[in-house]
């Protein structure tokens, strides 16, 4: 192997080492682009929180942007999760978005019973 191969490899096992950003930077990047109408950089940006450490606030970012189509095609049973993942971790409004989700059969079963259950959660 020659030695410019050997560094690109060095280079990018040192970027790939390297620990990523805080979560809380992360999030205020993603919410930044949100807030400025980038949605596909806010999605990326959610989505990569969510998969390397999940948070409430990543989790209820995305299936916002999910839900309404922005970044990305709308997919109601993805942000049906998304919600479900952050309304389980005590995220407030994205227990209301479950609830209302489970009240309308949107992208999960209809479950008014369950839906109840969550909007009281909420309000707690």
């Amino acid at each position: 192997m020659n030695i410019a191969i050997k560094l690109s490899a060095l280079a990018a096992s040192a970027i790939l080492a390297m620990p990523p950003a805080s979560a809380a930077t992360v999030m205020s990047e993603a919410w930044n682009a949100y807030n400025s109408g980038n949605y596909e950089q806010a999605l990326y940006l959610a989505m990569r929180q969510e998969n390397y450490s999940p948070m409430a606030d990543a989790e209820y970012l995305a299936g916002t942007m999910l839900l309404h189509g922005q970044g990305t095609g709308a997919n109601y049973a993805a942000a049906a999760f998304r919600f479900g993942q952050a309304a389980q971790k005590g995220h407030a409004e994205s227990q209301c978005m479950f609830a209302s989700m489970l009240l309308n059969g949107q992208g999960v079963a209809k479950n008014t019973e369950l839906a109840r259950q969550w909007l009281d959660t909420a309000i707690r």
